[in-house]
């Protein structure tokens, strides 16, 4: 719902598909883009307090800091050698039958692996259906971007852990929980 580099000084909330009302105790986001379940002043516990913004990098409102959950964005290098990222609310619209759960585990700016919880009780036809669906979806997000040239690899999990330090999922995880460079 946000992005954030070392160079803006703060995070931006992005503002085009969602609409945030800023509390004292607590945030609501009210969702534009999801007609068939859309979320209207869903409360999140995050306290998001605005900061003055001369720069005016990105068109939206600036905060300090994320008192809460803070989830990896996925940057990877397009086929142009440019750097771009695959919103969060792209990767949670990732629904496919008989896939539970899944994470994004990511090595490097050109790779990363899907890893996938499955429904129990799938016998192989299903199974193979279920990942071939996701390396279709996957690979029409990866064009849509001009990511042609990420290689990307597909893992059946029995679970995916929570991070041990927050307690918390994370849809995106890069390998020693370091920030890609």
């Amino acid at each position: 719902m946000g992005i954030s580099k070392l160079e803006y000084g703060g995070m931006y909330l992005l503002e085009n598909d969602l609409i945030f009302e800023l509390k004292d105790d607590h945030t609501c986001v009210t969702n534009l883009f999801n007609h068939t379940m859309p979320l209207i002043r869903y409360r999140m516990d995050d306290i998001l307090i605005p900061v003055p913004d001369n720069e005016r990098i990105l068109p939206f409102t600036k905060i300090n800091e994320l008192i809460g959950r803070r989830e990896y964005t996925l940057v990877l290098t397009n086929k142009y050698g440019n750097d771009d990222i695959i919103s969060p609310q792209t990767i949670y619209q990732f629904f496919i039958k008989y896939l539970k759960r899944f994470q994004i585990q990511q090595h490097d700016k050109q790779s990363f692996i899907f890893k996938g919880v499955l429904n129990q009780g799938l016998n192989e036809l299903q199974k193979n259906h279920v990942l071939k669906e996701i390396r279709s979806k996957i690979e029409l997000v990866l064009s849509a971007k001009d990511m042609e040239n990420v290689f990307f690899d597909i893992e059946e999990a029995d679970d995916l852990p929570v991070d041990p330090r927050t307690g918390k999922f994370r849809l995106v995880v890069k390998d020693d929980m370091n920030p890609v460079q």
